[in-house]
This record gives C-alpha cells, structure tokens and sequence, in this order.
C-alpha cells in the first residue's frame, strides 16, 4: 500500500514511489465549501498509474483518519518525507 497527502502531491505534480505513479490533475472543486460545487475551491483529483507501463490503477482519495483507521501501519509520503503514526518507524 502506498499512500501520498493531496497537498504534497499538488505541489510537486507528479510522484514516482516505488512501481506506482501518482500525477495531480486540475479540475475538481470540494463539494463541501458551498451549496453550488462548482463555486467550492479546487482540490483537484489524483491519478495513480504503473509506473513502469503507465496502466491506470485502481485507487482511493480519503481522509487521513480513514487511511490510519483501516491500515494503521501505512506510510505517507507528505512534504516533510515519509510518516507513520506516532511510535512507529519510518523504514
């Protein structure tokens, strides 16, 4: 499993982890900063390739709480480098 914060990945664009590569798209507002989305402030979508034969890959855009809820021993990429929760090491 690999994980990477939309905010890391906004600001550099693209993100090559292993065999998975991972590009920020433009083009999608937040459906919950006002009544009309299309007036709510871009958060742009992920896209998650092979990195090696640029096949797209089945992924997931959730909450962090989410992530660490279900697989409380995934890394993230963010822009401070690779985290765990707290305690845990970050190999």
């Amino acid at each position: 499993m690999v994980a990477v914060s939309l905010a890391h990945l906004r600001q550099k664009g693209q993100l090559e982890t292993g065999d998975v590569k991972f590009s920020w798209v433009e083009g999608v507002a937040s459906a919950l900063d006002s009544e009309n989305i299309s007036k709510g402030r871009e958060v742009g979508a992920v896209e998650a390739v092979d990195a090696a034969g640029g096949q797209a890959l089945v992924h997931d855009v959730t909450f962090a709480f989410v992530l660490f809820a279900f697989h409380p021993d995934a890394p993230v990429w963010t822009k401070k480098g690779r985290i765990k929760l707290k305690g845990q090491t970050t190999g």
